[in-house]
């Protein structure tokens, strides 16, 4: 039997076998299209040069997707965007969504030229620049990182005054954020200037003055200097990342001249890590300081939600939506009138609990602000979790707390 088809069917059955094959990345794309979108459509104000943002921002979400998948990842994500036709005019991409899918040097090729322009001299040089700080730590001749404890044991000794305790920063200072957000609740460090001439196995320094002179060269002479700081960032946070092992592991030992036994100070990459981001911070511009604080902020508020205690927080903050609402519509129900601590015992709500609580109070008060739950509010990285408490709350009932996803009895969230 023959069958004949339309060209249109046949074009039809091509689009979805191609998209059978391009499953990963169309849900890659997705992702990156529905992040962009989150993250310029909800500008208060249209700033100038939104296009070179959106591109920058665009080249940013396609780093951690593989070199040879960049191009069919991005061209998926732009077609999506352009199914969105009204809020990218009105975002004020449209025109440039049209011209990187026509663009005949490829997408990607086209968001660096929009995202650099006459500066795509100084993203070679940055490239440059990255390659050079590598390669001077490809000789490193220090001990093994395994063997780093019994090196600094055995083979150094330090003065009482070479040491330092983080509770001594200033308050509010960089110093102190910087150090607050550390996974290592151990308080001692060795002075930066007391590991100048000392290996750093965990960065393969021969020296910590090797390091800090090549950070300080690479930094100085980057033209993206919040990203740039942002990679030491990235490095300094991981310090004690050991899974669910005790992060005090990173730590060593060390002989301090006139104490028998050896104290425990946080580890020498720590200090130096810590020093160069406090110092680089100090001489960033206005701008540029906002943004790398709240690319910190983001971070730990991602990392935040990685433990059961930020879980439990995430549902309770979209519980506490959901009752609001429910109780602007049902006064009397015994779940409004319920005292904070009453809360906290029949119904679950951990309110004396609640990192930023004032926010939280701010948002019970603006019951009606769009999107609050639906984008996870300001736990943007835990909609589900959110979207799970608000789904309880909005009916009065008890929050229901973080999934336990090895227990039968629990039903997966709808959708």
């Amino acid at each position: 039997m023959n069958i004949t088809l339309t060209s249109e069917q046949l074009h039809q059955i091509i689009k979805e076998e191609i998209k059978k094959e391009l499953k990963d990345n169309d849900q890659i794309a997705t992702e990156i299209a529905i992040d962009l979108l989150k993250k310029f459509s909800t500008l208060e104000e249209q700033e100038e040069d939104v296009e070179k943002k959106f591109a920058q921002s665009f080249l940013e979400d396609l780093e951690n997707v593989p070199d040879e998948d960049k191009e069919e990842v991005a061209e998926i994500a732009l077609y999506k965007l352009q199914s969105r036709r009204e809020l990218i005019k009105k975002i004020g991409i449209g025109v440039l969504v049209a011209g990187l899918l026509g663009s005949a040097g490829g997408v990607i090729n086209g968001l660096k030229k929009k995202a650099y322009g006459e500066d795509i001299d100084n993203f070679r040089t940055q490239v440059k620049l990255s390659d050079e700080f590598e390669k001077q730590f490809q000789n490193y001749k220090g001990p093994a990182l395994g063997n780093q404890a019994e090196a600094y044991l055995n083979e150094f000794t330090f003065t009482a005054g070479e040491l330092s305790d983080v509770s001594n920063f200033t308050t509010d200072s960089d110093e102190e954020y910087i150090a607050s957000v550390r996974r290592i609740p151990t308080t001692l460090f060795i002075d930066l200037h007391a590991l100048l001439d000392k290996p750093i196995p965990k960065l393969k320094a021969n020296t910590g003055k090797e390091f800090v002179d090549a950070a300080t060269k690479f930094f100085l002479g980057s033209k993206q200097k919040v990203g740039t700081l942002y990679s030491f960032y990235s490095d300094y946070e991981k310090i004690g990342q050991f899974g669910n092992l005790d992060p005090k592991m990173a730590n060593i030992n060390i002989k301090v001249q006139g104490y028998e036994k050896p104290i425990e100070v946080l580890p020498p990459e720590w200090t130096i890590l810590h020093s160069l981001i406090s110092d680089f911070m100090s001489i960033l511009s206005k701008e540029e300081y906002t943004k790398f604080r709240k690319l910190m902020g983001g971070r730990e508020e991602e990392k935040a939600f990685l433990t059961v205690q930020g879980q439990d927080v995430a549902v309770s903050y979209g519980h506490y939506i959901g009752v609001a609402e429910f109780c602007s519509k049902n006064p009397n129900n015994k779940i409004c009138k319920a005292t904070a601590v009453s809360l906290n015992k029949e119904y679950g709500l951990s309110f004396t609990e609640m990192p930023a609580s004032n926010f939280i109070n701010k948002a019970l008060l603006n019951k009606d602000q769009k999107g609050i739950v639906e984008d996870g509010g300001p736990y943007k990285f835990a909609q589900s979790l959110v979207m799970r408490g608000y789904k309880k709350g909005i009916l009065g009932e008890p929050n229901p707390g973080r999934p336990i996803y090895n227990d039968p009895k629990e039903q997966p969230d709808e959708q």
